[in-house]
């Protein structure tokens, strides 16, 4: 089993300073999240009593009941957290799924614009087959924890299609996600409870005009942090635990289901993977197999 780790003043620094940094040539440097901490409202100290620190005029009753204050809500905006989820966890995944960046092109999946369209039909690039904005496809943050994940067969070769499913955070997110992949023609009704982003992985090759199935290795390190890919460590799709906070980065496209492959007469909409980037780990709780068999407390007499 593969041993995580992260850094024990991870929290702190990135309290500290969150980067939001746009990939390529994007324009858009802005920190993600970056925000400044809260005013206490004065600067006048309090008196204390110089012998136990307590505010002057403070009685130890009111002091305890300081103390008794319950604990604020593991909740933050409308993200409802798991147990393991910490609220600085949650305080960040906050800007991840409000996120969008017209720049770039980049929106969380419950701020694509409605003015979204599929693009011109007949253009040398295939925009057709993409949702666009300006004649530029739109790349979707799906933010969610995973549920279920295909990228290698059991004796370890990479697949012809790849995906991976993830629950989304927030409802909302769940309703955009299904509300775009009923952008197909006819629509159908989804009924699944995970969103799903898969791609094919077949290439072919230009020295002997083969096919070959490459390894999806788009797959990144963010739970320190998140900003061009190229600044963030790799990971192996083996090292995406299921229950792991993740953004899946995906294109929305459409492929031909009609009889008439040629015109876009009938479709069907899906997500197409583009990168994964894990944000959270969910911590591992190993539970030993004998626990599932009876063995010698069985009771049963034959």
């Amino acid at each position: 089993m593969t041993s995580r780790t992260r850094s024990a003043n991870a929290p702190a620094e990135r309290t500290a300073k969150r980067q939001k940094v746009s990939e390529g040539d994007a324009p858009s440097q802005t920190a993600l999240g970056q925000q400044d901490a809260p005013s206490t409202g004065s600067s006048e100290t309090t008196p204390t009593d110089d012998d136990t620190g307590v505010a002057a005029g403070v009685s130890s009753a009111s002091v305890a009941d300081v103390a008794e204050e319950p604990q604020i809500p593991r909740k933050v905006s409308d993200i409802t957290a798991e147990e393991w989820m910490s609220l600085d966890l949650l305080d960040r995944l906050k800007d991840f799924v409000t996120f969008s960046e017209k720049e770039t092109n980049r929106y969380a999946v419950s701020t694509v614009p409605s003015s979204a369209r599929w693009g011109v039909v007949g253009g040398s690039k295939e925009l057709d087959r993409y949702l666009c904005i300006g004649e530029k496809p739109v790349l979707i943050w799906l933010v969610g924890t995973v549920a279920s994940k295909w990228f290698a067969n059991r004796m370890g070769r990479p697949q012809e299609k790849v995906n991976i499913g993830i629950v989304p955070l927030r409802p909302k997110d769940y309703n955009s996600a299904v509300a775009l992949l009923s952008k197909s023609k006819p629509s159908k009704a989804y009924e699944s409870p995970n969103i799903y982003a898969s791609r094919f992985m077949t290439e072919w090759s230009d020295s002997d005009e083969t096919t070959k199935v490459a390894t999806f290795d788009k797959i990144y390190d963010a739970t320190n942090g998140f900003g061009r890919k190229s600044d963030l460590p790799m990971k192996r799709a083996h090292q995406i635990g299921v229950g792991d906070v993740v953004l899946v980065e995906a294109a929305l496209t459409r492929y031909k289901t009609g009889l008439n492959k040629w015109r876009w007469e009938e479709w069907k909409a899906q997500f197409e993977l583009h990168s994964v980037c894990i944000l959270a780990e969910k911590p591992c709780q190993v539970q030993s197999t004998e626990s599932f068999f009876s063995g010698d407390e069985a009771d049963t007499v034959l």
